[in-house]
Parts: C-alpha cells; sequence; structure tokens
C-alpha cells in the first residue's frame, strides 16, 4: 500500500497532506477495519523519522531552543504521530496491539538514548541533541494521543499491554526530566506526554515527577504513585 501525496517532494504539500490524512483517520476510526491498520504504517514508516532544523534567529532578544522546538514542519509531522496511534488502537487483540506499537517506539527510544546521551556529554554547547529530545518526547506523546479516551469507570489494577509499553517509555522520558529540567521547551513536552497517559494506570513515578514539575496535576486529579520499586533502566531495549 503506497501513499504517493505523502512522500510528495514539495515540503508545504506534503505537510499539507499529513494534516488532510489524519484528519481522515481521525473521522473513519470507528468505521475501518482493523486488518488494514499495520499496512498503512507500513506505509509511512519512512516519514516517521524525527528531523530538527534549527533555525537563523531574526532578532537577538529570540530564544534559539524556543524557536528550534517550533518547527512548523516539525509540527505538521506529529499529525502522522497521532494518525499512527490512532490505528494502533484499532487492534483489538492486545497482544499484536502492543506489538505494533513496540515496533513504533522502539526506534524513537533508541534515538531518545541517542541523544540524551549526547547532551550528557556535551550540555547544552550543542543544542541539536536537546531539540531532538523535546521532539521524540512530544511524538511519543501524539502517539498516545491518537488512543481513544479510557473509560473512566476503568479500574486502577486494569493495565493494558499497551499501557506497559507506554509505562516503559514514561520511565525513561521521567530520567531526561531529571536531566534536563532546566529547558522549558523540554518541561512543556514531558508535561505533554504526561497529560496524555498517565492519569489512572499507575505508571509513572509521582515523587520524582513533583521534583521537577511541583505539584503537577492533569484533568483535576492528582497523579498517581508508580507500583515499580525496582531501580530504573530507562533505555533498555523496548
Amino acid at each position: 500500500m503506497a501513499f504517493s501525496g505523502l512522500h510528495n517532494d514539495n515540503a508545504q504539500y506534503r505537510s499539507r497532506l499529513f494534516y488532510l490524512f489524519y484528519r481522515f483517520i481521525k473521522e473513519l476510526r470507528g468505521e475501518l477495519p482493523a486488518d488494514i491498520a499495520p499496512g498503512i504504517i507500513d506505509s509511512i514508516r519512512d516519514l516517521l523519522p524525527v528531523q530538527v532544523e534549527i533555525p537563523e534567529l531574526e532578532e537577538p532578544e529570540q530564544d534559539l531552543l524556543t524557536e528550534a522546538t517550533q518547527s512548523g514542519s516539525f509540527d505538521a509531522q506529529l499529525n502522522l504521530f497521532e494518525t499512527v496511534g490512532t490505528l494502533v488502537s484499532l487492534q483489538r487483540n492486545p497482544s499484536e496491539q502492543a506489538a505494533l506499537l513496540r515496533s513504533l517506539v522502539t526506534p524513537l527510544m533508541d534515538e531518545l538514548s541517542v541523544n540524551f546521551q549526547a547532551f550528557r556529554s556535551k550540555g547544552a554547547a550543542d543544542i541539536i541533541p536537546i531539540v531532538k529530545v523535546h521532539h521524540i518526547i512530544m511524538a511519543l506523546g501524539n502517539i498516545a494521543k491518537g488512543y481513544p479516551d479510557y473509560p473512566s469507570n476503568t479500574q486502577s489494577a486494569y493495565l493494558p499491554e499497551s499501557m506497559q509499553v507506554f509505562g516503559e517509555v514514561a520511565q525513561a522520558i521521567l530520567v531526561c526530566l531529571e536531566a534536563m529540567n532546566v529547558f522549558k521547551p523540554l518541561r512543556d513536552a514531558v508535561r505533554f506526554f504526561f497529560w496524555k497517559i498517565c492519569i489512572a494506570y499507575r505508571v509513572l513515578d509521582t515523587v520524582r515527577l513533583r521534583q521537577n514539575f511541583g505539584d503537577c496535576r492533569t484533568h483535576s486529579h492528582e497523579l498517581h504513585p508508580s507500583s515499580h520499586d525496582q531501580p530504573l533502566d530507562p533505555f533498555r531495549t523496548l
């Protein structure tokens, strides 16, 4: 299955198609057969690697990191990440859904690890790894955003296999946050990610999150403490 419009050489045209494709999948999510989702995802995997653009500042008072994290082309790409999240959620078999999700998350986590280690080596002297970490966290958050909202009466012990994958991602993102919380765009990206996945699933360490965000609340509910007592190995192979 090929999507030639999404692969168009014209960047502006391609960005517009990303949005229209997202709207198309979102509107038809209730009518799409689950078995076509893996084929569609495979057709657009080559569009998912996160690219960083470092702009030229027009004014001396502009902040380079802020400008770099507000790339219009990346904003358009986020529509694709939300779209693949929606397509993954169509899978009704929990194991198949988790496997498909993992196939999307693993390359992003590998890149997150590489760029986080680059930041730890170079610090703020190199802005590219910082922007890349921001973009990857936003991409992961948009994959989660593509999932439908779970019922409010879901049992707290209920943890679908896909949520276990997101839980592993959450732990790795917390490690990035602890090391990089001086950067507001990073804090905003992490807040967005947890906004999308962590309420009522006990997949994040609230104490460590509060140390970086303060008393962080989402949707007016207090974030649940983690049930994980083992030391984190945040960048293990997913």
